[in-house]
Protein backbone atom coordinates (compact mmCIF):
# COMPACT_ATOMS: atom_id res chain seq x y z
CA UNK A 1 0.00 0.00 0.00
CA UNK A 2 3.21 2.26 1.05
CA UNK A 3 4.76 1.87 -2.71
CA UNK A 4 1.19 2.77 -4.11
CA UNK A 5 1.28 6.14 -2.79
CA UNK A 6 4.93 6.73 -3.88
CA UNK A 7 3.82 5.63 -7.41
CA UNK A 8 0.95 8.09 -7.21
CA UNK A 9 3.13 10.89 -6.02
CA UNK A 10 6.29 10.18 -8.99
CA UNK A 11 3.58 10.44 -11.38
CA UNK A 12 1.42 12.99 -10.13
CA UNK A 13 4.77 15.52 -9.26
CA UNK A 14 6.41 16.18 -12.78
CA UNK A 15 3.11 16.78 -14.02
CA UNK A 16 2.58 19.37 -11.26
CA UNK A 17 5.76 20.73 -11.79
CA UNK A 18 5.10 21.60 -15.66
CA UNK A 19 1.78 22.81 -15.33
CA UNK A 20 3.43 25.46 -12.44
CA UNK A 21 6.53 25.90 -15.11
CA UNK A 22 3.28 26.58 -18.03
CA UNK A 23 1.65 29.23 -15.99
CA UNK A 24 4.81 30.84 -14.77
CA UNK A 25 5.42 31.92 -18.29
CA UNK A 26 2.30 33.90 -17.98
CA UNK A 27 2.91 35.70 -14.80
CA UNK A 28 6.17 37.43 -16.66
CA UNK A 29 5.59 41.09 -17.69
CA UNK A 30 5.77 41.41 -21.20
CA UNK A 31 9.00 43.67 -21.50
CA UNK A 32 10.34 44.55 -24.85
CA UNK A 33 13.38 43.11 -26.37
CA UNK A 34 16.41 45.91 -25.34
CA UNK A 35 16.88 48.30 -28.66
CA UNK A 36 20.52 47.47 -29.45
CA UNK A 37 23.08 49.72 -31.46
CA UNK A 38 25.73 48.08 -33.80
CA UNK A 39 28.69 48.58 -31.28
CA UNK A 40 26.43 46.42 -28.87
CA UNK A 41 25.35 49.72 -26.69
CA UNK A 42 21.12 49.41 -25.49
CA UNK A 43 19.34 52.87 -26.19
CA UNK A 44 16.19 51.56 -24.74
CA UNK A 45 16.10 53.72 -21.37
CA UNK A 46 16.66 56.76 -23.32
CA UNK A 47 14.73 59.65 -22.56
CA UNK A 48 11.42 61.09 -24.73
CA UNK A 49 11.45 57.99 -27.29
CA UNK A 50 9.22 57.94 -29.48
CA UNK A 51 9.06 55.30 -32.01
CA UNK A 52 7.23 53.44 -35.00
CA UNK A 53 7.39 49.77 -35.64
CA UNK A 54 11.10 49.96 -34.31
CA UNK A 55 12.80 51.57 -36.91
CA UNK A 56 13.25 54.84 -35.99
CA UNK A 57 13.37 56.20 -32.31
CA UNK A 58 13.26 60.02 -32.34
CA UNK A 59 14.98 61.40 -28.73
CA UNK A 60 15.21 64.61 -28.97
CA UNK A 61 11.44 65.64 -29.41
CA UNK A 62 7.93 63.72 -27.47
CA UNK A 63 4.31 64.17 -28.69
CA UNK A 64 2.79 67.88 -27.83
CA UNK A 65 6.45 69.73 -27.22
CA UNK A 66 6.49 72.97 -28.12
CA UNK A 67 8.86 74.03 -30.88
CA UNK A 68 10.35 76.67 -32.35
CA UNK A 69 12.76 77.37 -35.25
CA UNK A 70 15.15 76.25 -36.17
CA UNK A 71 14.53 72.92 -34.69
CA UNK A 72 17.59 70.16 -34.39
CA UNK A 73 16.12 66.95 -33.95
CA UNK A 74 18.18 63.46 -32.66
CA UNK A 75 17.65 59.67 -32.19
CA UNK A 76 18.40 56.47 -34.03
CA UNK A 77 16.78 54.77 -37.14
CA UNK A 78 17.66 51.25 -38.77
CA UNK A 79 19.89 51.57 -41.73
CA UNK A 80 17.22 50.31 -43.76
CA UNK A 81 15.19 53.65 -43.22
CA UNK A 82 18.13 55.83 -44.84
CA UNK A 83 19.71 56.17 -48.46
CA UNK A 84 22.85 57.23 -49.12
CA UNK A 85 22.77 57.89 -45.19
CA UNK A 86 19.64 60.63 -44.83
CA UNK A 87 16.29 60.87 -44.60
CA UNK A 88 13.65 63.72 -44.92
CA UNK A 89 12.56 65.42 -42.25
CA UNK A 90 9.62 67.75 -42.60
CA UNK A 91 7.70 70.31 -40.52
CA UNK A 92 3.55 70.77 -41.59
CA UNK A 93 0.77 72.80 -39.45
CA UNK A 94 -2.32 71.69 -38.97
CA UNK A 95 -3.61 71.77 -42.46
CA UNK A 96 -0.56 69.95 -44.15
CA UNK A 97 1.11 72.77 -45.38
CA UNK A 98 5.23 72.16 -45.71
CA UNK A 99 6.65 74.98 -43.51
CA UNK A 100 10.38 73.61 -43.46
CA UNK A 101 12.23 70.35 -44.23
CA UNK A 102 15.65 69.27 -44.15
CA UNK A 103 17.42 65.82 -44.32
CA UNK A 104 18.70 64.17 -41.29
CA UNK A 105 21.88 62.66 -41.46
CA UNK A 106 23.49 59.37 -40.03
CA UNK A 107 26.42 59.55 -37.98
CA UNK A 108 27.81 56.32 -38.32
CA UNK A 109 27.53 53.70 -41.00
CA UNK A 110 23.97 53.23 -41.91
CA UNK A 111 24.89 50.16 -44.27
CA UNK A 112 23.30 47.59 -41.59
CA UNK A 113 19.81 46.79 -40.34
CA UNK A 114 21.05 47.89 -36.66
CA UNK A 115 20.14 51.29 -35.51
CA UNK A 116 22.22 54.43 -36.62
CA UNK A 117 22.29 57.52 -34.74
CA UNK A 118 20.48 60.82 -36.48
CA UNK A 119 20.56 64.12 -36.73
CA UNK A 120 19.22 67.23 -38.38
CA UNK A 121 18.05 71.01 -38.23
CA UNK A 122 15.11 72.44 -39.95
CA UNK A 123 14.13 76.10 -40.18
CA UNK A 124 10.61 77.34 -40.70
CA UNK A 125 8.36 80.07 -40.25
CA UNK A 126 4.97 79.16 -38.24
CA UNK A 127 2.10 81.42 -35.98
CA UNK A 128 2.96 81.22 -32.02
CA UNK A 129 0.38 78.73 -30.55
CA UNK A 130 -0.57 76.71 -33.52
CA UNK A 131 -0.28 72.90 -34.04
CA UNK A 132 1.55 70.91 -36.38
CA UNK A 133 3.65 67.84 -37.15
CA UNK A 134 7.77 67.04 -37.53
CA UNK A 135 7.25 64.15 -40.29
CA UNK A 136 10.26 61.54 -40.36
CA UNK A 137 10.01 59.51 -43.14
CA UNK A 138 11.97 56.14 -44.47
CA UNK A 139 14.08 57.73 -47.36
CA UNK A 140 11.88 55.53 -50.16
CA UNK A 141 13.74 56.24 -53.93
CA UNK A 142 11.70 53.42 -55.64
CA UNK A 143 8.58 55.23 -54.76
CA UNK A 144 6.95 51.77 -53.89
CA UNK A 145 4.06 51.89 -51.58
CA UNK A 146 5.66 49.10 -49.53
CA UNK A 147 8.65 49.97 -49.00
CA UNK A 148 7.29 53.94 -47.26
CA UNK A 149 7.50 54.72 -43.63
CA UNK A 150 6.68 57.41 -41.74
CA UNK A 151 6.65 58.72 -38.20
CA UNK A 152 4.64 62.12 -36.93
CA UNK A 153 4.76 63.20 -33.95
CA UNK A 154 2.18 66.23 -33.22
CA UNK A 155 3.73 69.15 -31.76
CA UNK A 156 3.15 73.30 -30.77
CA UNK A 157 4.67 75.75 -32.05
CA UNK A 158 6.39 78.52 -30.23
CA UNK A 159 7.95 81.89 -30.50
Amino acid sequence: MRHKHIYIIAAVLPLLMGVIIFLGTFSKPNTPPPIMMEDGSDITGLSKLVTVNDYIYVTSLKEGEIIQSPLTVKGFARGTWYFEASFPVKIVDSKGNVLGQSPAQAESDWMTEQMVPFSGTIEFTAKEGEKGEVIFEKDNPSGLPENAGELRIPIIFGK
